[in-house]
């Protein structure tokens, strides 16, 4: 619950919506969450300043590697330090001492942001769609891949897409 009130606030301070605005999403992580298979691979890394949560880091964890997925920022506090950057920290720190073999920023974020301050390599990445040969599924695939290519070139000249 924690996530997704930071998640949302910080989200809609820069005027936009969060992934957990969209309740089926939500409902899934929610689940994902508390489901009794998923100990030890499913975390919350919880930030705390006087008592107050400022940063949660969502985490899997899948073959020896730790995957940051999703984070809630208190958009209210403002440190010396960024409480972002100090939870992924704490998280790496974590990571090693859990013995795991990588900390993984996963795809995000805008072209230059703080992951690569982290990282001097990165790992190219591939996505591969496979659809069923129907003709509304190809127009969905279509206007999808549109808004896609929409929003970079917007994102490119330093504009923000509406949600």
């Amino acid at each position: 619950a924690e996530l997704v009130k930071l998640h949302d606030e910080r989200w809609r301070g820069k005027g936009d919506r969060g992934v957990f605005a969209d309740g089926i999403f939500a409902g899934f992580h929610r689940d994902l969450l508390n489901l009794p298979g998923t100990k030890g691979s499913v975390h919350l890394a919880v930030l705390t300043l006087d008592d107050e949560r400022v940063a949660v880091l969502y985490l899997m964890v899948y073959r020896g590697e730790c995957h940051f997925y999703q984070s809630g920022i208190n958009p209210a506090v403002t440190p010396n330090i960024s409480p972002g950057i100090l939870a992924h920290y704490l998280a790496i720190e974590w990571t090693i001492k859990q013995g795991f073999s990588a900390y993984d920023f996963m795809k995000g974020g805008a072209e230059k942001s703080y992951k690569q301050d982290f990282c001097r390599a990165g790992v190219k990445l591939y996505n591969y769609t496979m659809l069923r040969p129907r003709v509304r599924v190809f127009f969905r695939y279509a206007i999808l891949t549109l808004c896609i290519a929409f929003s970079r070139i917007r994102a490119r000249l330093g504009r923000r897409c509406p949600a």
